[in-house]
């Protein structure tokens, strides 16, 4: 099999994955943000807030704005730190 083929086979099974034969990760976690709480994210991320603060003003877990700051990141809307995320 070929690259291609490979990747689609990838993809396929993904596609296909249920919670019978797959893994579903951070079911727990409220992934589902308000406006208000993206726009924070971005202006205190940009003062140099840590993200444990920043969760803290908003009332939410951590680890769900991390996922948040990762997706933000992503799509160039914040800059990562040279200090990484800091948690304290």
């Amino acid at each position: 099999m070929d690259r291609n083929e490979n990747k689609a086979i990838r993809e396929i099974e993904r596609s296909h994955m249920t919670a019978v034969n797959g893994y579903t990760a951070c079911e727990d976690m409220n992934l589902r943000f308000a406006a208000y709480e993206v726009k924070f994210l971005d202006k205190m991320w940009k003062a140099g807030w840590s993200l444990k603060v920043i969760a803290e003003r908003l009332n939410r877990d951590p680890d769900e704005m991390a996922v948040l700051l990762i997706c933000r990141a992503r799509k160039g809307k914040v800059k990562p730190r040279e200090s990484g995320i800091n948690f304290c």
